[in-house]
């Protein structure tokens, strides 16, 4: 995933940057634009766990693991802005049964006898970097105002992973077991069977759009990223057919090692095209008064719909309070005109599970 390290020293230059060139160009239509943003959420393990091979004793079921980052700075002109944009996604999805065999061996823990388990896992993951254009533009009507906008990225792509494995899988005995599967996917580096091969180029294309809406007491902000994008890779190695586990060794306690054997092929697509996965945050307030509003934040991603009841608080409603039952993550953020800061996470110790961060500087619209 992401070095937080990277993005926390892009954040201070990118801050100190922003804040010269904002008091520099305060009275005219020049002006840079920075923003980062990410979240990652893991449901069987915590982060830190997720990130070392699973190696924890605190496990609950489920089926997810995500990582999303965007970092982005760049230059904006009245209406127009053109910046670097740096992204990295992670998106896993597995089955209980996936999550709950990979855990309890992974720890070498005891397997329950003659268990059988649905293996079904899907992985994706790419790193990217290129250049974002952007359209931004005001509209004031009798009875509300609008502001949109639209951007257009292309960018090179690196570190591929996409595909999926199903099979099936029965315990032995408490330290061994047997499974089978279908394996397909394309890959940068060869995990499962280390397989040398020339990583593949990717160059991907994505459409955005933003846009907020107010009326009266109400306001509304609605974005869309990857709302149409793709990753095309050139040369991408593969490996395709059936795995098993009849290669087996035993360590020195006598729990089981597999070293799964493939019956199927491996080869390199000319042409391999990775889907973008849309998506969508969304944010409703409704002002009870000038330093009090209610309100509802919803983010979808991966096929996971979540949903926060938010409270906002002091002038202009700057400070806004919300909670993610479903990561039970609690999210603080600020705002005032033309800055955002968000923090979320579900704990404070090394056993979160869910973890996002949001700062972000644009210069307003001259209108």
């Amino acid at each position: 995933m992401v070095n937080s390290v990277v993005l926390v020293r892009a954040a201070l230059v990118a801050l100190t940057l922003v804040m010269h060139c904002s008091a520099l160009y305060a009275n005219d239509s020049l002006g840079v634009y920075f923003k980062l943003e990410s979240f990652t959420y893991s449901e069987t393990v915590p982060i830190d766990a997720a990130l070392h091979e699973w190696e924890t004793t605190d496990f609950e079921s489920g089926d997810r693991q995500w990582s999303w980052n965007w970092l982005e700075m760049g230059v904006q002109w009245g209406h127009f802005s053109l910046g670097y944009l740096r992204r990295e996604e992670y998106d896993l999805r597995f089955s209980p049964d996936t999550a709950e065999l990979y855990w309890r061996t992974a720890n070498q823990l005891d397997l329950a006898p003659n268990t059988d388990y649905e293996i079904d896992l899907r992985a994706r993951h790419f790193q990217a970097s290129g250049l974002r254009f952007a359209f931004r533009n005001h509209h004031a009507f009798a009875v509300m105002a609008l502001d949109y906008q639209v951007g257009f990225a292309r960018f090179e792509a690196q570190d591929l992973i996409d595909g999926r494995l199903v099979g099936r899988g029965r315990t032995v005995n408490n330290r061994d077991y047997d499974y089978v599967a279908e394996l397909n996917y394309h890959y940068s580096e060869d995990r499962l069977f280390e397989r040398q091969v020339e990583a593949p180029s990717g160059t991907g294309y994505a459409v955005d759009l933003a846009l907020q809406a107010e009326y009266r007491q109400h306001r509304l902000s609605v974005v869309a990223t990857d709302l149409v994008g793709a990753i095309y890779w050139r040369d991408a190695p593969y490996t395709e057919g059936t795995l098993n586990s009849d290669n087996k060794r035993y360590d020195a306690s006598g729990y089981v090692r597999v070293n799964p054997i493939l019956s199927g092929y491996e080869g390199v697509s000319d042409e391999f095209r990775q889907p973008l996965q849309t998506r969508i945050t969304a944010d409703y307030d409704y002002a009870v008064s000038d330093r009090l509003g209610v309100g509802l934040m919803l983010q979808q991603q991966y096929d996971k719909t979540l949903l926060a009841p938010s409270v906002a608080l002091l002038a202009s409603h700057a400070l806004k309070l919300g909670y993610w039952p479903q990561t039970e993550m609690l999210q603080l953020q600020w705002r005032t005109p033309g800055w955002v800061i968000s923090l979320g996470a579900d704990g404070i110790d090394e056993g979160i599970r869910a973890l996002a961060l949001r700062f972000a500087y644009q210069p307003l619209l001259h209108r």
